[in-house]
């Protein structure tokens, strides 16, 4: 809700974290993935918003705004229904593919957490990992046909 233009760069935007005020990790540069800078174009371009301060522009409370709530009702216009825990689970996701890219020091900087937390709450084995696993043929042991067959499935 606090994301001004003006701390989005060319390459990473800077997230500014209200409950770590006052401390070495409350400002962060996060990098400008392709997905995100092409979202983000878009919601420049729409009529008003180029003269507005502030990313996200909802006539709500900055400090106390629900956005889960207002997530809930664009994921039921969309007609893509209930998303559970729809931040942590986008946060996870993210971690997740920042950490096998770039890896777990780079990942922890980024998402803003430590190497604790994240164990503990971030890492998750996904479909992608079991496919890759069932693609391995460990000391030659795995029939490749049947290797074959389990990846062609969870494509």
């Amino acid at each position: 809700m606090n994301l001004r233009w003006s701390n989005i760069g060319t390459k990473y935007f800077t997230v500014y974290s209200p409950k770590m005020k006052g401390k070495k990790r409350y400002k962060r540069d996060v990098p400008l993935f392709q997905e995100v800078v092409t979202e983000l174009e878009k919601l420049r371009s729409l009529p008003g918003n180029a003269d507005r301060e502030f990313v996200i522009n909802l006539d709500a409370n900055r400090e106390n705004c629900n956005l889960v709530y207002s997530f809930g009702q664009i994921a039921e216009k969309a007609e893509i229904g209930e998303v559970p825990r729809p931040f942590d689970n986008m946060r996870t996701s993210r971690a997740n593919e920042v950490r096998r890219e770039f890896g777990t020091k780079l990942e922890n900087l980024w998402i803003g957490h430590s190497a604790k937390i994240a164990d503990k709450y971030y890492y998750v084995a996904t479909d992608a990992d079991y496919a890759a696993a069932a693609r391995m043929s460990m000391f030659g042991l795995v029939d490749q046909s049947v290797t074959a067959k389990i990846a062609d499935e969870s494509k």
